[in-house]
């Protein structure tokens, strides 16, 4: 396990004085607006002054395969789970994706196109992850804990949903595209009926408990 000191946006990372500066106070609304749209659509941006979170434990799994295996961007040793206290942090601190999105929507055509999206249903589930935004430098040394995207595939992740194990192969492709409704799709398990749910293996019950062992601060979120 690791500790980590701050956590930079790509802004920050530049020294530029605007970082400091919160999204709701700059003077160019249409810009604020713009930097946000961009970083939800991940497009890469100097001037970017945002960092995402997630609440959903399944989504940060799922996501460590789309940037080893499509985005080929880290190694499975070198992508890191970062697991953060936020009661340990003021209000606000942490913002809301759809939140921000509806403060700035009527400035940016893209954040509409946002906020249509992630009120999308598939199955009757909605394309939210729990995704939350902070701004500038946050220091959470003292406040998170870190594990190793490989520490948690040897102690069994593939043994808790077989699914894992098929996001180990994904290539750039087809798969690319559908990862945001794999999660919906291994989500669905928690929404049927206790006589069409499927428990999980003992098997795959102790490959929890090795990983839950990890980290005293667990998300409740699927």
């Amino acid at each position: 396990m690791s500790v980590y000191g701050n956590v930079k946006s790509q802004e920050r990372h530049s020294h530029a004085a605007s970082s400091r500066t919160d999204i709701f106070s700059r003077e160019d609304k249409q810009r604020a607006a713009d930097m946000l749209a961009r970083h939800l659509q991940w497009e890469k941006n100097p001037g970017d002054n945002m960092v995402s979170w997630t609440a959903s434990l399944l989504f940060a799994l799922v996501y460590i395969f789309l940037r080893a295996s499509i985005h080929n961007e880290a190694t499975l040793d070198e992508i890191q789970l970062l697991v953060v206290d936020t009661s340990s942090f003021p209000k606000g601190v942490f913002m809301r994706d759809l939140d921000l999105t509806s403060d700035f929507s009527s400035i940016d055509r893209n954040l509409q196109n946002h906020k249509r999206l992630r009120s999308k249903q598939t199955s009757g589930l909605y394309y939210d992850f729990g995704e939350y935004l902070s701004q500038g430098a946050l220091k959470i040394d003292g406040r998170c804990q870190i594990v190793s995207a490989r520490s948690i595939i040897n102690r069994g992740l593939c043994d808790i949903r077989l699914e894992f194990k098929e996001f180990s192969n994904w290539k750039q492709g087809p798969e690319f595209a559908r990862w945001a409704s794999a999660v919906l799709e291994m989500r669905e398990v928690f929404y049927c009926d206790d006589t069409e749910r499927q428990g999980i293996s003992e098997k795959g019950m102790l490959a929890a408990l090795r990983i839950s062992s990890q980290l005293d601060l667990i998300s409740e979120c699927p």
